[in-house]
């Protein structure tokens, strides 16, 4: 046995698969208050700029920088520091991703079924897709703005972007490192 895990049949140990529960408890109880702070945070972001449009002084309020600076970490030292701070909305977006990869790849090659087949993994999915739906959702408390209405000017689709961003980045990354691989290959022949 390994780990937990007895190396002739695969299966998880009673051990590990409590451990697991746990884990996963714990994991969607810290999603779903994410999510529900995530939730309050948008709408009112949102509601902030809806109620300047309303009093003709829409210029003061962009949603998406109320959502970044909410969004941005900043360490005691960094407070005092401009365009300083980690940027939490990319973080999380990056540990979704990577999560959803991770499930991905183990449903698709279909090792270690075992972790799949406890019901508190499937909640973790859950939380994580729900999470995923409010981030995505500033277009809901907001007035629809088409494509060729924003002329030059950002869309205020903060998460969505930063979606999209990140999943470029992901894909240049991912690219940069097969060519390198290739020329090292190359190289040695």
């Amino acid at each position: 046995q390994t780990n937990g895990i007895n190396a002739s049949s695969g299966k998880i140990s009673v051990k590990q698969r409590i451990s697991l529960i746990g884990k996963a408890r714990v994991t969607c109880g810290a999603i779903n208050l994410l999510r529900i702070l995530s939730h309050e945070t948008i709408v009112q972001a949102c509601c902030s700029k809806l109620d300047a449009a309303a009093e003709g002084d829409e210029s003061e309020y962009d949603t998406n920088y109320i959502l970044k600076e909410t969004f941005t970490y900043r360490s005691r030292d960094e407070v005092d520091r401009q365009n300083s701070g980690q940027d939490a909305a990319v973080e999380i977006i990056a540990a979704i991703m990577a999560f959803l990869s991770s499930i991905g790849c183990t449903i698709q090659q279909g090792k270690n079924n075992d972790i799949l087949s406890i019901p508190e993994m499937y909640d973790v999915i859950v939380q994580i897709f729900s999470l995923l739906l409010v981030l995505l959702s500033t277009q809901l408390y907001q007035p629809m703005v088409s494509s060729a209405e924003l002329e030059g000017r950002p869309s205020s689709h903060f998460f969505l972007e930063k979606w999209m961003e990140y999943a470029h980045w992901q894909r240049t990354s991912s690219r940069q490192q097969q060519k390198n691989k290739e020329e090292r290959m190359r190289q040695e022949e």
